[in-house]
């Protein structure tokens, strides 16, 4: 669920809604995947490691089990995310909200601030553990949507993973920031999946 200033961000910039059937949320998705980089190492956390390994083989993800592993490690993920960035105060989620608004230099300066990066990491652990756990207790009919969700998730906070960790102080290298775009690819791939099975196996 997108929050007060996140509907001012889009507001400001654009606001394309997720659509509800499959092949169009996943049209919402794809465009978001940045092109590769590969430049992490040993720094990287655990959560991330699990998670990389999690996402080597797409081909993997045609079997249920495999398709749990990979949502658990993003789940495990998306928690420690969401930890290692400091919470924006009120009168900062304040003044962030109008300063996107403001438009011009203002909404500019404000996209690429410390408090912004907050901000977004908030939802994308927010979001992230919301379909997770949908998927993984959920009932098996809304396990489609929730791996849809968490795919949108993850494309819309790698994208600029990187920047919002620098501007908060924060080694990119311990999440991997760069190359989120790959588990975020094999994120996409297993809801591909899910819903083939969902299609063979109603």
């Amino acid at each position: 669920m997108t929050s007060r200033c996140d509907d001012k961000v889009w507001q400001a910039i654009g606001r394309v809604s997720l659509p509800r059937t499959f092949l169009h949320a996943l049209s919402i998705v794809l465009p978001l995947v940045a092109m590769p980089s590969y430049a992490w190492g040993a720094e990287s956390s655990l959560a991330t490691q699990q998670l990389i390994s999690a996402s080597l083989d797409e081909q993997k993800m045609a079997k249920s089990g495999e398709r749990q592993n990979l949502v658990l490690a993003a789940k495990n993920f998306c928690d420690e995310v969401k930890q290692a960035f400091p919470a924006n105060s009120p009168s900062e989620e304040r003044w962030l909200s109008e300063e996107i608004v403001a438009g011009g230099p203002r909404t500019i300066r404000a996209l690429g601030s410390a408090e912004f990066g907050r901000h977004k990491a908030k939802n994308f652990g927010n979001n992230c553990l919301s379909a997770a756990q949908g998927y993984l207790g959920g009932k098996p009919e809304h396990r489609t949507m929730a791996i849809i969700s968490l795919a949108h998730a993850f494309a819309v906070f790698a994208a600029d993973a990187e920047i919002h960790a620098r501007n908060n102080g924060i080694d990119p290298g311990r999440f991997a920031s760069a190359i989120l775009d790959f588990p975020t690819r094999t994120i996409i791939y297993a809801a591909l999946q899910e819903e083939v099975n969902s299609q063979t196996n109603p």
